[in-house]
């Protein structure tokens, strides 16, 4: 098992990065890169409102 708290530690980071998220964008279940630009546009998220 893999805890966020641990990733500080390199194997565990590079278990997640290699591993884990080369598994997720396979299945498409995260993206392969970012296609907005900003973080708002990425998680689709409405800017504030003015």
């Amino acid at each position: 098992m893999i805890s966020l708290g641990s990733l500080a530690d390199p194997i565990q980071l590079d278990s997640v990065v290699n591993g884990l998220l080369h598994k997720q964008r396979k299945r498409k279940i995260v993206a392969a890169g970012y296609i907005g630009g900003t973080l708002r546009e990425n998680l689709g998220v409405e800017g504030p409102r003015s």
